[in-house]
C-alpha cells in the first residue's frame, strides 16, 4: 500500500511581512509639494493621509529625513483615524522595537484590533507569531495560532488555508479532525498555495479526511509539477496505465479551466516566443 508521512509540522511561509518591507503606500509619490499637504490632512483626521505620511518618514522621501519613530507614531494615528494597516504596521513596530521602545503588549494589542477589524496581513502575522514566537516564547499560543489561521484562511488567504488543514491534521491548536483538514487543503488548491497539490496528493493517497483515490493523488502530484515528481513516480507503480492517462486528463483539465499551466512531463510546457503552451 502507498504510504507517504503527511506534514507533520506546520508549512514553510512565503508570505513574510516585516516593517522592511511595505509596500501599500503613495510614498513613492510624495514628494517636498507633498508633505505641507499631507500633515493638514492628517491633522484634520484624514487617515490615509496620516498613513501616506507614515509611510513618507519611514521611508525618506524626497524632501524629508527618514524618521522611523515619527512614522510609527503616524501609523498609530491612522489606525485611530480609521486607516487599519496603520494598526498593522505599528503594532508591528512596537513587537520589534524597530525605531520605538520594544512593547510586545502593546504591538500585539495593535495588530489584533487591526486584524479584528479585518485587515487580512495582520491575521497572518498574528497566526506566525504565535506558532513560531518570533523570539517571543512566552507569547506562543497554538490555541490563538490556529484562532488566527482561520481568520485568515476565511479572508481568503491560500497559505494560511494550508496551515489551518495542518493544524486540524495534527490537531495542534485545535481538535484534531481529518475532515476540516480535508476541506482546507481543497481551499488551499483552489487558492494554488504553494505546496498545496503535494499535501492534497497525500490526503488522497492515503484517503485522510476522504475515500481513498489513486487518480486523484496522481493528479494532484501531477498538478505539482516537479516538487511531487518522486510521489508520483511511487504512485504510478500501484496504478494502471489507464488509471495514469485518467489522472493526467483530470490535471490538464485543471490547468485549463483554471489558466494555470505546469511545465511537467504530463502536464503544459510553454513553447515559442509568445509563450503560448502546447501538451507535450
Amino acid at each position: 500500500m502507498f504510504l507517504r508521512k503527511i506534514i507533520a509540522i506546520i508549512v514553510v511561509f512565503f508570505l513574510g511581512i516585516s516593517c522592511f518591507a511595505i509596500s501599500e503606500t503613495r510614498s513613492d509619490d510624495v514628494n517636498s509639494h507633498a508633505i505641507e499637504s499631507l500633515e493638514n490632512e492628517s491633522e484634520d483626521g484624514n487617515g490615509e493621509s496620516s498613513y501616506t505620511l507614515a509611510m513618507a518618514y519611514f521611508r525618506g522621501s524626497e524632501g524629508l529625513d527618514k524618521n522611523v519613530g515619527r512614522a510609527c507614531e503616524l501609523f498609530e494615528r491612522a489606525f485611530e483615524q480609521g486607516y487599519k494597516p496603520g494598526g498593522f504596521y505599528a503594532g508591528l513596530m512596537y513587537f520589534n522595537g524597530y525605531g520605538v521602545d520594544e512593547n510586545v503588549e502593546k504591538g500585539i494589542r495593535l495588530m489584533s484590533e487591526a486584524g479584528e477589524s479585518g485587515y487580512l496581513r495582520a491575521q497572518v502575522e498574528l497566526a506566525k507569531i504565535y506558532y513560531f514566537s518570533r523570539g517571543h516564547e512566552e507569547v506562543k499560543d497554538y490555541e490563538k495560532a490556529a484562532y488566527w489561521f482561520s481568520k485568515a484562511a476565511r479572508s481568503g488567504d491560500g497559505l494560511s488555508m494550508l496551515n489551518l488543514s495542518q493544524m486540524y491534521l495534527n490537531g495542534r491548536g485545535l481538535e484534531g479532525n481529518q475532515e476540516e483538514a480535508f476541506y482546507w487543503i481543497q481551499k488551499a488548491v483552489n487558492e494554488e498555495a504553494a505546496t498545496s497539490f503535494g499535501v492534497a496528493g497525500d490526503f488522497y493517497a492515503q484517503g485522510i479526511g476522504t475515500e481513498q483515490d489513486l487518480v486523484r493523488a496522481y493528479m494532484m502530484y501531477d498538478l505539482g509539477g516537479t516538487a511531487s515528481s518522486d510521489k508520483k513516480a511511487e504512485l504510478a507503480e500501484q496504478m494502471t496505465q489507464a488509471q495514469i492517462d485518467e489522472a493526467v486528463s483530470l490535471s490538464r483539465q485543471w490547468q485549463e479551466e483554471h489558466n494555470s499551466y505546469r511545465p511537467s512531463y504530463h502536464g503544459l510546457e510553454a513553447q515559442g516566443s509568445d509563450g503560448h503552451y502546447e501538451y507535450h
